[in-house]
């Protein structure tokens, strides 16, 4: 059976969004600690909700976006027949670090709401962010490995 061509329009608005939206969600992950040690610095609470309120939309969306387009691509190229299993992989894995965002996202958001008053609670607060966001990054360059490889 011959399949038709995907419309090249379609394919690569969805690859740019897919790709933009992908590299969004990783640069605002990179900054999270930065922020953090931000919030645990501020002495205001409306500093604390401030410095990370502006990013939660885009937080929310992005990794939303990323995976929505993701599988849009796979059924503009004839579905998962078509594509190889290390993008259904690549797939699932986006699932586990949208899931890791989110824990994340629940750190962060305690973190506004009562921040450690001691300093050996902010160290454990900034180790806890640092390992969440190392083992989303870890995630982000296997994905990234998954879908651009093609050996």
């Amino acid at each position: 059976m011959i399949r038709a061509m995907p419309s090249p329009v379609v394919f690569t608005l969805l690859l740019v969004l897919h790709v933009g939206s992908a590299a969004y969600w990783f640069g605002l992950a990179a900054g999270i600690p930065r922020r953090v040690r931000a919030v645990l610095g501020a002495e205001a609470p409306e500093v604390r909700a401030t410095v990370l309120a502006r990013d939660a939309v885009g937080a929310r969306l992005a990794p939303v976006v990323a995976w929505a387009t993701g599988l849009l691509l796979v059924f503009v190229v004839g579905g998962f027949a078509a594509v190889a299993p290390r993008i259904h992989t690549a797939l699932a894995l986006g699932l586990v670090w949208m899931i890791l965002g989110w824990a994340i996202g629940r750190v962060v958001g305690g973190i506004v709401a009562h921040p450690p008053a001691d300093e050996a609670g902010r160290r454990r607060v900034r180790a806890r962010v640092g390992a969440l966001v190392g083992a989303g990054h870890l995630l982000w360059v296997t994905l990234l490995v998954l879908m651009v490889y093609r050996g």
